[in-house]
Order: structure tokens, then C-alpha cells, then sequence
């Protein structure tokens, strides 16, 4: 009885995946107002991001995260990189990111 629970359980957390409702215009413009997800990510974490070795580009976690949030609400994501979270969370008192993981 316990694991049909869990497969249960399982599939309705797939099946509310897939089904996601769309966002609303209202709250497209709030999350991201100048039109794009701009990500604040630092790269002092190594399990949450890093930058490739040969393109410089960041990839990880929160960048995997970061590109589906932005697919899902329909927006191009910017990364915004600082050198460490002091100064990443310094800069969302000026606005200069939208969301960071």
C-alpha cells in the first residue's frame, strides 16, 4: 500500500508540472520590468554556478533554474555576475536584478 502512496503522490506532482498555469501580464511586468529576467548570481558557490572554462558563459543549478523560470514566463534571461554575495546583495537595493538563487 505505502508505494502505490508514493507513485501516487508522484504522478500528481509530475501531471501539476506539466500542467502550470500561464502567467499574467501583470505579474510579467512586476517580476521582470525592463522586459528580461535579469539573474544576480555570484560565483562563490561552486555547486550553485560556475563559469565555463573556455566560453566564460555560467552554468550550474541556478542557471538551469534561471532559463526555465524565464521560459515559463516567456522573457529572455541576462545574468548579472558578481565576485562574491555581498555585493550581490548590495545590489538589489539599486534594482540591478530581478531574482537570484
Amino acid at each position: 500500500m505505502p508505494r502505490s502512496s508514493i507513485a501516487l503522490a508522484g504522478l500528481m506532482l509530475l501531471t501539476s508540472c506539466a500542467t502550470a498555469q500561464p502567467i499574467s501580464p501583470a505579474a510579467r511586468s512586476e517580476i521582470t520590468p525592463t522586459g528580461k529576467l535579469r539573474v544576480g548570481i555570484h560565483y562563490v558557490n561552486i555547486f550553485v554556478v560556475t563559469k565555463d572554462p573556455e566560453s566564460g558563459e555560467p552554468r550550474g543549478v541556478a542557471i538551469d533554474l534561471a532559463r526555465e523560470l524565464g521560459r515559463r514566463i516567456g522573457v529572455p534571461v541576462e545574468f548579472v555576475g558578481y565576485a562574491n554575495a555581498n555585493r550581490l546583495t548590495r545590489a538589489v537595493e539599486s534594482g540591478e536584478w530581478d531574482v537570484s538563487f
